[in-house]
């Protein structure tokens, strides 16, 4: 049974928001449980009393929590009415967003992606961008892009309106060295408060091509959805099927509306964070550090058509063959059996980008031959997608995090159990802007707690970007960031061979 197969989750979530209690549903669906138990076990005494005990102890907890939830929930009403008499307040900082607006110096919430742009006759680069950004990114783009976020002494964050100074937030630099540029970059804060900035490259780099750095605030949106708002709102009009096959493979999660999967993650809510809170954090050289703040960013290009061959001649997912490649990267530094890492997916689509955010941690092994190993990751894989870890992550991120205070929101997922996180998104053909082609896109991923290590891929046109962000404190210079990529490439160079 797949629980975190869902697309719809609003309905759930807005009945617990709005009655914080929601006991009568966990008592109701307990009696659910326990009726198809029976049904499904011959009326086993001992496994009847195993679940009739489980469920009671949900229900006590749920009362727990009830009452807790109860009590923030009006303490924040209280705060929100005290905030809106503020000038220029547009709202409390909710459910993911909360999370991401926790951050400190040393690992920032910002996704930094690069494009390569192709002028097709002769225009100023920035004159182009604030043309894109004025006629219809700030036009049709979320709101959230005109504003800044701010603590309060009550323990939350809020939104603000902010002034828009595209003549600040779209700056030319030197990005000759671009590898030096983006590591230097890739933590720095953003202007003036804003969730996000363009870096353009004084000089053209070959024919009339320029670098241009986007610096987005994860606040604003994940991956994903920044990708489907790049294709939908910022350049020309896409082929429709360039959408759809965003769509149709824009998550690790597969979809399922029904209310019963819904329910029963709910149910099985106290296991789930129950493992994820007390399950040993990972020990090894790239992990359970304190992250400095000095990232080194690196990035490899693949051949679209060599993945795809290896996927069709092994039968496996593009997730497991690129995990794999990684996994046996690492055995050259770090000495453990096994590592852990972060899987971000969208389960669902709102009207905020970030909308439908969640999270799962995965194991996957380092050492053993290839058979063992392969099988055993895509094994991992698969078996997550059925479990309700996804979805309960959701719950907490969009609900706990509309509730909790900053005190309690620091404490409540932090990522102290994964030596890195992985992040793989399909993108498009190729785009324009303006008539302008969009020749590549690359994008590396934000840093959090302990986790200072990030693998990112993004297919565009007929090639892969596999990139790399690592802070010093886990891999302490450039060359082995470089020589780790080496070593991925290397290791998907060899399945090819193999396949072939």
């Amino acid at each position: 049974m797949d629980f975190s197969n869902c697309t719809n989750e609003n309905e759930l979530l807005n009945n617990v928001q709005n009655n914080p209690p929601f006991i009568s549903v966990l008592y109701l669906f307990s009696i659910c449980v326990t009726g198809v138990h029976l049904k499904n076990n011959d009326f086993k005494v001992s496994s009847f009393v195993r679940e009739a005990t489980r469920s009671l102890i949900v229900l006590f907890l749920a009362v727990q929590i009830a009452a807790v939830l109860t009590a923030l929930y009006i303490y924040r009403k209280c705060v929100e009415l005290i905030l809106k008499r503020r000038e220029k307040y547009r709202g409390l900082v909710t459910g993911p967003d909360a999370y991401w607006a926790l951050e400190n110096v040393n690992s920032r919430s910002i996704i930094n992606i690069l494009m390569t742009i192709e002028l097709s006759k002769d225009c100023d680069i920035k004159e182009l961008l604030v043309k894109a950004i004025e006629e219809r990114l700030l036009k049709f783009g979320p709101e959230k892009l005109t504003y800044c976020a701010k603590w309060s002494e009550f323990g939350y964050s809020y939104w603000l309106k902010n002034v828009t100074d595209l003549n600040r937030q779209i700056r030319k630099d030197d990005l000759s060295s671009l590898e030096t540029a983006l590591s230097d970059l890739a933590n720095e804060p953003l202007p003036d408060d804003s969730l996000w900035e363009i870096i353009i490259g004084e000089k053209s780099v070959y024919k009339n091509c320029y670098y241009v750095i986007f610096r987005v605030h994860h606040c604003i949106g994940d991956g994903f959805s920044l990708m489907k708002q790049f294709l939908e709102i910022l350049v020309d009009k896409p082929d429709s099927n360039e959408m759809k096959n965003i769509e149709t493979n824009r998550s690790f999660v597969e979809q399922k509306t029904s209310m019963f999967h819904k329910l029963t993650a709910l149910y099985y809510t106290p296991a789930v964070l129950g493992k994820q809170i007390f399950s040993k954090p990972d020990i090894n050289a790239f992990h359970n550090k304190t992250l400095i703040g000095k990232k080194f960013i690196f990035w490899k290009i693949y051949e679209l058509k060599r993945l795809k061959e290896i996927k069709n001649s092994l039968g496996c997912s593009f997730t497991t063959m690129l995990l794999y490649s990684i996994a046996k990267g690492l055995q050259h530094n770090l000495n453990t059996d096994e590592v852990t890492l972060v899987i971000p997916a969208k389960i669902s689509q709102g009207q905020s980008p970030s909308e439908g955010f969640t999270l799962a941690l995965l194991k996957i092994p380092l050492k053993g031959r290839f058979q063992k190993m392969f099988s055993t990751i895509s094994k991992n894989t698969q078996t997550l997608k059925t479990l309700p870890d996804f979805l309960v992550n959701y719950w907490l991120l969009k609900v706990g995090f509309s509730l909790l205070p900053l005190g309690l929101i620091g404490n409540a997922l932090k990522s102290n159990h994964a030596t890195f996180i992985f992040s793989n998104i399909p993108g498009p053909g190729q785009a324009s802007i303006f008539g302008n082609v969009v020749q590549d896109i690359k994008f590396w991923l934000p840093h959090r707690d302990k986790t200072g290590i990030g693998f990112s891929v993004l297919s565009y046109g007929d090639k892969v970007n596999i990139g790399i962000s690592a802070d010093q404190a886990c891999i302490p210079n450039s060359y082995q960031v470089e020589a780790l990529m080496d070593r991925i490439v290397a290791n998907l160079d060899e399945l090819h061979i193999n396949v072939k």
